[in-house]
């Protein structure tokens, strides 16, 4: 679907949009704040320090798009690992290979395991869209799972350690978002855009030549999408583009893109944002970093910007935790 164009597109984006309506969306709220409740209230049980990619950043939204999804629980930590294999610019040859076949062999084992079960969940209406004829083979079929599943939380786990990272070395903008001088929501856009966890995409591909700000791309030319560069446009933000600003009120970032490819899961990703950023700011008392800023370390990937661990320091709350299974247990390091 990314490199999809035209009515291809249209037909690929038409199978997805039903499950990523706002309105439908919206009803996952409670469940996703039960599970950003139920990590916190087990990272204080496990005492006051913690690595925050590890414990919260990577398994909420994993957990978030894998009951959106339907993916079976022992399945979770396996996609979790081959979307990070994937991401990694830095992998070998021999490594991608190996990615590459695994993926796939992965994606069969599902689709047959939903087969023998189909409910009401992204996976089971992709699977009856391909019996039914609306995608056209068993490898289109894949791509949109494997499309989905991924994007589905790897995105939003880089924005919510990229938030973190942000607010924290950053106390003034924190203290306005904390009183209540700005609402989480505009604080949200001005992560997204500031703390995009998409930094390039590769790659979008010109049908016809195009002209840009004076530049022709010929038809057939790959162009590399640098959302980070974009999201900094002096043009578009003002002298202050490069400035962590939550009371920036003009937010046109492009992190969802922009267009007819605008990213179909903005919605779920503004509300386990909100839920997620709420939830470590309300019941963790005294957040702070446990090493210096510039000793974090990013996922090796010129894709995605994501620390690859946040240890941060806390003081424990008194709330009891949350006693639920809903949304899963994942765990995972990025």
């Amino acid at each position: 679907m990314v490199t999809a164009h035209g009515a291809d597109h249209r037909r690929l984006r038409g199978l997805l949009s039903r499950s990523f309506a706002p309105a439908r969306i919206a009803l996952l709220a409670p469940r996703i704040e039960q599970c950003a409740d139920r990590l916190l209230a087990e990272m204080a049980q496990r005492g006051g320090s913690a690595d925050l990619m590890c414990e919260f950043a990577v398994p909420l939204p994993t957990n978030v798009i894998a009951e959106l999804f339907g993916l079976p629980d022992e399945q979770r930590e396996e996609i979790v690992a081959l979307t990070y294999s994937l991401a990694n610019t830095s992998a070998t040859a021999a490594e991608v290979r190996q990615t590459r076949q695994r993926l796939p062999e992965f994606f069969r084992r599902l689709i047959a395991f939903k087969r023998g079960q189909l409910g009401d969940d992204l996976a089971s209406a992709l699977i009856v869209a391909r019996d039914n004829g609306e995608l056209v083979s068993d490898t289109e079929l894949i791509d949109m799972l494997f499309m989905v599943l991924s994007a589905g939380f790897v995105t939003t786990t880089g924005v919510i350690g990229n938030g973190v990272l942000a607010l924290l070395t950053h106390p003034q903008q924190l203290h306005l978002v904390r009183s209540g001088q700005v609402p989480w929501s505009q604080a949200i856009e001005e992560i997204l855009r500031w703390g995009s966890s998409v930094a390039n995409l590769p790659f979008r591909y010109a049908t016809e030549d195009v002209e840009i700000d004076g530049c022709t791309v010929p038809g057939g030319d790959a162009v590399l999408m640098a959302f980070h560069a974009a999201n900094r446009d002096e043009k578009a933000f003002g002298p202050g583009a490069d400035r962590f600003d939550v009371t920036r009120r003009h937010n046109p970032h492009l992190s969802f893109g922009k267009g007819p490819h605008v990213c179909l899961g903005a919605a779920l990703a503004r509300l386990e944002l909100r839920c997620a950023f709420t939830a470590l700011f309300g019941r963790l008392e005294d957040l702070a970093l446990a090493i210096a800023a510039e000793d974090v370390v990013y996922m090796p990937s010129y894709v995605i910007r994501c620390p690859q661990r946040l240890p941060v320091t806390f003081r424990p709350s008194t709330v009891p935790p949350i006693e639920t299974k809903a949304l899963g247990r994942t765990r995972g390091a990025a």
